[in-house]
């Protein structure tokens, strides 16, 4: 009786924890690179134009080229008014000053459609779910059995995140395809 009781509480337990673990994953991926992605895709409707002051290019920290960055003044869709100063992440190029561009906000910058970016914040996004589907997984394991145990959850946890980037990039490409005809 006492061992069916404990077996209940480690159920409950392990699915609360699984859904709050599961929420928590989908809100880290949708602040971090989802909504990047969503605007380097073009999915959603532009939010206004950015007027190009300059483009420089970016480097990594170990002094490779990172890409493109450019800096202007944000004009809303559909008003004529030059608008705050925003940085335009992962440019398409090297824009010349005064090029209008259009682009979509996310997270206080500006970002223009690129397949590109839209692999790079892909493969994040992955790792994230990688990582956070690894969690909830144990979690809800742990709770259909009624007991704690790790079989083969560590190799989840280790090979997941590299599964899951790899196999983002083709995922995404056909997304891009699909935004693209439809």
């Amino acid at each position: 009786m006492e061992r069916a009781r404990r077996r209940r509480g480690v159920r409950v337990a392990a699915s609360l924890g699984g859904l709050v673990c599961l929420g928590a994953t989908l809100f880290v991926v949708w602040l971090l690179p989802g909504q990047r992605m969503a605007a380097t895709l073009g999915i959603g409707a532009v939010d206004g134009r950015v007027v190009v002051d300059e483009c420089f290019r970016t480097s990594d920290f170990e002094g490779g080229g990172d890409g493109v960055e450019c800096d202007g003044r944000f004009v809303p869709a559909g008003g004529s008014e030059v608008g705050r100063r925003v940085r335009l992440r992962e440019a398409g190029g090297l824009h010349p000053a005064g090029s209008r561009v259009e682009v979509r906000l996310a997270g206080g910058d500006a970002f223009e459609e690129s397949i590109g970016a839209s692999v790079e914040f892909a493969g994040l996004a992955g790792i994230l779910l990688a990582l956070g589907g690894a969690g909830v997984g144990w979690c809800f394991d742990t709770a259909r059995r009624g007991e704690a145990g790790s079989d083969g959850w560590m190799i989840v946890f280790c090979f997941g995140p590299i599964a899951a980037a790899v196999l983002g990039v083709p995922l995404v490409l056909v997304l891009a395809l699909l935004v693209k005809l439809f």
